[in-house]
């Protein structure tokens, strides 16, 4: 499994996040899941793709995904998008705030 990025689909709403996770160029990435880490001061995402070799297609995928939370995410700050730790960063590092929604 290989991290990949996301990005929210909509505002956060409660204790709901709806993301966009990058799980494709088809032709050599599958989704695999979403892992959400909760403090009291933030929210940690981590998606996840496996990768089946060989070269991979042009093409953008995205899986729409909803992950519920333990608590609303109210002031906490969200993390995980984008970063070192993330192998597949289809959407080029964006501004690295994680709350803000991409237009999909």
């Amino acid at each position: 499994m290989e991290r990949t990025a996301w990005r929210l689909s909509e505002p956060p709403n409660g204790r709901s996040l709806e993301l966009g996770v990058f799980s494709g160029h088809s032709s050599c990435l599958d989704y695999d899941r979403v892992e959400a880490e909760e403090t009291d001061d933030s929210v940690l995402i981590r998606a996840y793709v496996r990768y089946n070799g060989g070269d991979c297609t042009d093409d953008f995928v995205t899986e729409r995904v909803k992950v519920a939370l333990d608590q609303p995410l109210g002031d906490r700050r969200l993390d995980g998008c984008t970063g070192p730790a993330v192998e597949w960063d289809a959407f080029d590092g964006g501004s690295g705030e994680c709350r803000e929604p991409f237009e999909f």
